[in-house]
């Protein structure tokens, strides 16, 4: 009974460490993804902009 109740303890702390660290690693590549999204139409915009003056 012991035992089972410490192997639920360690896969419970298991699944949390490994969301942890999925939400962790994901959370800068999201954000880094949103800037290249962010910063790429600003780019093609200014570009798009130089075009029309000249």
């Amino acid at each position: 009974m012991v035992n089972l109740i410490l192997v639920l303890i360690a896969a419970v702390i298991v699944v949390i460490f490994v969301f942890l660290a999925v939400e962790i690693h994901d959370a800068p590549l999201m954000a880094d993804d949103e800037m290249t999204v962010i910063s790429s139409p600003k780019h093609d915009h200014d570009e798009h902009h130089s075009q029309k003056a000249a």
